[in-house]
């Protein structure tokens, strides 16, 4: 992980597992016996932390985005039922982007074992419902009222009614600025731009390219001599549809990150290992 973080000094990055060994230690050795270890070292590595370290009562996971639970029927992929076990160990995990949440009711033993474990994930969903991607198809001869029908009688999936305290709050105090980047047109798409980290039978990214340029000539404007520019692809978080572009669409989705570009003088004879050291860390 420190390889691929680049951390400062300041930063150490210390063994997980050895890590975890003794934080459990301490915590039995001070009298308590339900251990509960939130992580975000990704679904496979919880697996075989729970296989090491004894006395995790439950692992609620994150990173690799693993969704649990049947929604086979709504087109969404999952892994396995809620809460996989390994030896006494409960892993659970729910999926990634707020898209669904995740309950457990659990009952220990007085030795801190779990005897009873039951849960799932929750996918939820707000008032409105859109047939189409462009979310403007919203009626078919009855297909309509059936999804409807449908999600409302689907055990996993939730309606969540909008607070209204919280969507003032949010509406008076952040909405007029997000107005206003989404109102700023900055171009127009003929057609999508796709993109993906890693590239697939269907090649790679057409925007991150476009991204580095952008770099490349925002340094050259403010009168640094640069000769080309480098970013990575997981900087870039989503693809854009066909039609007006605006300034919410790039700050607010496509490059959310506030990291600042930086500009470096290197040897060349280091260009070739950077760019294989970013493959193989892809």
């Amino acid at each position: 992980m420190a390889d691929i973080a680049n951390p400062d000094p300041d930063t150490p990055f210390v063994n997980a597992l050895q890590t975890a060994k003794h934080t459990v230690k301490r915590i039995q050795d001070s009298g308590i016996n339900k251990i509960v270890l939130l992580s975000h070292l990704g679904f496979e590595t919880d697996h075989e932390l729970a296989e090491q370290v004894k006395g995790i009562s439950l692992i609620v996971g994150g990173h690799s985005h693993v969704l649990q639970g049947d929604f086979s029927d709504l087109g969404i992929a999952s892994k396995g039922e809620y809460g996989s076990r390994v030896g006494d160990t409960y892993i659970v995990q729910a999926g990634g982007h707020a898209q669904v949440i995740g309950h457990c009711d659990i009952d220990f033993d007085v030795d801190g074992k779990v005897v009873n474990f039951k849960g799932k994930n929750e996918l939820l969903i707000g008032r409105h419902l859109c047939l189409d991607a462009s979310m403007t198809d919203c009626n078919c001869d009855g297909e309509y009222e059936q999804v409807v029908d449908f999600l409302r009688s689907h055990p996993n999936v939730v309606r969540c009614p909008k607070d209204l305290a919280i969507h003032h709050h949010i509406y008076d105090t952040y909405r007029p600025a997000v107005f206003a980047l989404q109102t700023a047109i900055v171009g127009h798409l003929a057609q999508g731009l796709r993109h993906v980290r890693v590239p697939d039978e269907q090649g790679g990214s057409e925007i991150c390219p476009m991204v580095a340029e952008s770099f490349l000539t925002t340094m050259r404007s403010e009168g640094h001599e640069v000769d080309f520019a480098i970013h990575n692809a997981g900087g870039v978080r989503c693809s854009l549809n066909p039609g007006p572009v605006s300034k919410a669409d790039i700050a607010g989705k496509l490059l959310p990150f506030a990291v600042p570009i930086g500009v470096y003088k290197l040897k060349g004879k280091y260009i070739k290992p950077t760019l294989e050291g970013a493959i193989d860390n892809a």
